[in-house]
């Protein structure tokens, strides 16, 4: 098979002088333009990049070593020899880097691979996770992944609770809090179970936020019978009270 496109030079007389297939896309050298033109594969032009002219560098061009572009050159009309010239760096260079450079983030999401290895997975049972740590019960999340605890103001306790693989002071969690009323997550003194560390998110210590609750009790015709906290009662923010009548 063939496919053909139209290449259009950049300077009269212009031509390619150098071809390489480089991430995805076509890379042509314009010996006598001093241009390095960049191609999708059906011949659509993406960006154009000048190299300065220094006497027809562009001759013979290959992409190699350190991923840069390579070429050699014509003798230099100016110094009279002949040039071997690399090419990288700038925006030519984001353009055809295939592996990022140190210290910048990398991004994952569910599937990826990195160093042929699956570190993102959402199967529980995946081979990276310890499959006896995992629990398959809602966790009873309360606002910002908070863990809801009877001591804490919430009606029930989150099966996370005191559940993880090792003491809390052991990991260093012992300082954060999973509580929605910023105890930490440490032995409590009496229960030996408290020092396990909780599963899930813990939070830098903070100040609760509270709220003052009011109960009025009023009769079918509108008249207060009988305040349930004449004064009312401050709360922590999270707190679920009963209220029953």
């Amino acid at each position: 098979w063939e496919h053909v496109f139209t290449y259009i030079g950049t300077t009269g007389g212009a031509h390619h002088d150098g071809m390489e297939f480089v991430a995805g896309h076509l890379w042509l050298a314009d010996m006598f333009g001093d241009w390095i033109l960049q191609y999708t594969p059906q011949g659509d032009l993406m960006r154009t990049f000048y190299h300065p002219p220094l006497g027809h560098d562009l001759e013979g061009m290959g992409f190699g070593a350190f991923e840069h572009f390579w070429s050699g050159s014509f003798t230099n009309p100016i110094t009279g020899v002949t040039e071997i010239v690399e090419f990288g760096g700038g925006t030519l260079q984001l353009s055809i880097r295939r592996r990022p450079e140190a210290g910048l983030p990398i991004y994952i999401s569910d599937g990826c691979i990195l160093n042929d290895e699956v570190i993102y997975n959402w199967d529980p049972i995946h081979y990276n996770l310890d499959p006896n740590g995992s629990i398959h019960d809602d966790p009873l999340f309360v606002g910002d992944y908070f863990l809801t605890q009877i001591a804490a103001g919430q009606l029930v306790d989150s099966n996370c609770v005191d559940a993880g693989s090792d003491l809390a002071s052991n990991l260093g969690m012992d300082t954060y809090t999973t509580r929605t009323d910023s105890v930490p997550d440490q032995y409590d003194g009496i229960d030996p179970c408290s020092a396990v560390v909780d599963m899930g998110y813990h939070h830098r210590p903070f100040t609760p936020t509270q709220y003052r609750l009011t109960t009025i009790v009023t009769g079918v015709t509108g008249d207060v019978l009988s305040p349930y906290h004449p004064t009312g009662h401050n709360y922590n923010e999270h707190t679920q009270v009963v209220l029953s009548v």
